[in-house]
């Protein structure tokens, strides 16, 4: 379950109920100051805040926000229509803008994609974060701007267990223009790279059904063995890093890391990074 702070007086009751029923915990705020309070203090996945006339008052909410729990991610929803609005929400760092009168089969993706951006938020170290804007209908945030992507057009088989994880990987992924294929065991992702034949693997060492360094002597096994594979892992035990190159991995990276670690690792393992 994921908790959603909805900062607002008029539509936070409809919120709860839409919200609610998809699974998550709403907790609402009336005001500024509560609402800062319960951001910094309430530990929320994500911050929905509405903003009204005027806008500077939304605005200022929003830096507060930005100040006072960085990491937590922020999707406006406003029916003010001034011209710059959406492009000053999203300067501020907001990952969505949704216009009232807003359609749950429109912002309920938003709320997704905004989710899966807070997952991936904690995967940095403190002090990092990736912008990315959700939504793809002309009343959602458009997505940041980003360096060209080398990747895009891969496909990339991403074994991991943690569904929130994963989420958040492949939005990241896909905000680079790589098809991303997604297994949460280890015999789902050996299966999967067998019957798919990706550019690249992406894989956990800790898994249900067996562990990912089997598994890539699995994939040597049965002639998969050029596939590149980068281990991403959040284990610290001494000398796995070098038991996983021994086995021909193509990078090692430790949870937490940054996004850009993560792409720059697997232009690298493409051979891309020339």
């Amino acid at each position: 379950m994921r908790k959603i702070l909805v900062i607002d007086t008029g539509i936070a009751h409809a919120l709860t109920r839409l919200l609610t029923a998809e699974g998550h915990e709403i907790v609402t705020a009336t005001d500024e100051e509560s609402g800062l309070t319960l951001a910094a203090e309430g530990n929320p996945d994500l911050v929905i805040l509405t903003i009204r006339t005027p806008v500077e008052e939304g605005l200022s909410i929003a830096k507060r926000l930005q100040e006072r729990a960085p990491a937590v991610p922020v999707l406006f929803v406003s029916a003010n229509k001034e011209p710059q609005l959406r492009e000053a929400a999203m300067a501020l760092g907001a990952v969505g803008f949704v216009e009232k009168p807003y359609d749950p089969a429109e912002l309920l993706p938003a709320v997704t994609q905004a989710l899966a951006e807070s997952a991936l938020r904690k995967l940095q170290p403190a002090g990092h974060g990736v912008k990315t804007g959700v939504g793809n209908s002309p009343k959602s945030g458009s997505a940041a701007a980003t360096r060209p992507s080398k990747i895009a057009g891969k496909k990339i088989l991403l074994v991991e267990d943690d569904r929130k994880i994963a989420m958040a990987l492949g939005v990241r992924l896909r905000h680079a223009g790589v098809e991303v294929l997604v297994a949460y065991d280890a015999p789902a992702g050996l299966a999967t790279a067998l019957k798919e034949r990706p550019d690249l693997v992406l894989l956990d060492i800790g898994l249900p059904g067996g562990s990912g360094l089997k598994l890539i002597e699995q994939l040597h096994s049965m002639g998969r063995g050029l596939t590149p594979v980068i281990f991403v892992t959040a284990s610290r035990r001494p000398g796995l890093r070098e038991e996983a190159m021994a086995l021909g991995a193509s990078g090692f990276l430790e949870k937490p890391f940054e996004a850009e670690e993560l792409i720059a690792a697997i232009e690298h393992a493409l051979g891309m990074n020339g």
